[in-house]
């Protein structure tokens, strides 16, 4: 067994593991990964099995976090919690008008202790 880890910001966590998983499903299909575990924790995605499983699945999801890096444009704004409703607006409606005026996709913590506003371009999509 081996454990291998890649350093990737867990906002583009999301982008790798696709809808429903079909990004990590589709990798594991891809590359017959039938004995290795993927996991994201934090900033860093966990790659644990034998040896030439695990190399694989480290090579597919490095090239993959790497790509999608550098189609990333994306800013951390650090707002209180306090202020996300009035970022939201009624419904959302604040939100919504930022998004598709500007083209980005905003990522608003759920919890009151992060106080992290991500504001991101994809401007390709691997």
């Amino acid at each position: 067994m081996t454990n291998l880890t890649i350093d990737c910001p867990s906002w583009l966590h999301k982008y790798i593991i696709g809808k429903k998983g079909a990004g990590i499903q589709k990798i594991s299909a891809d590359c017959q990964l039938s004995k290795v575990h993927i996991g994201f924790d934090g900033d860093l995605i966990k790659i644990d099995g034998p040896p030439e499983e695990a190399e694989k699945a480290y090579k597919v999801l490095e090239q993959q976090a790497s790509e999608l890096q550098k189609a990333t444009t994306f800013v951390e704004l650090k707002v209180d919690a306090k202020y996300h409703k009035h970022i939201i607006g009624k419904g959302g409606s604040t939100i919504n008008k930022i998004k598709s005026e500007s083209d980005v996709t905003i990522n608003i913590p759920d919890t009151d202790s992060g106080v992290t506003i991500i504001l991101l371009r994809v401007t390709q999509l691997v």
